[in-house]
């Protein structure tokens, strides 16, 4: 069920962001945004994880902030 909103979560991030990053750069925003309303326990490998979270990293990192 978990995996039918992570996509389409983060192909939406990544529509905001201009897609500048892969689609598995937003990931990560994805699952950590479903986790506090699903299990999703045994769906996301510890690999997964750590590998999404490092891809999260480098667009935290290269983020430009808007003064507006």
């Amino acid at each position: 069920m978990i995996l039918n909103y992570v996509n389409p979560i983060a192909d939406a991030l990544r529509l905001f962001d201009n897609n500048r990053y892969a689609i598995d750069y937003y990931k990560d925003y994805a699952w950590d945004g479903l986790r506090s309303d699903y299990n999703y326990t045994g769906t996301l490998t510890q690999s997964e994880s750590i590998y999404y979270s490092e891809l999260r990293q480098i667009t935290n990192e290269n983020i430009e902030v808007c003064n507006e």
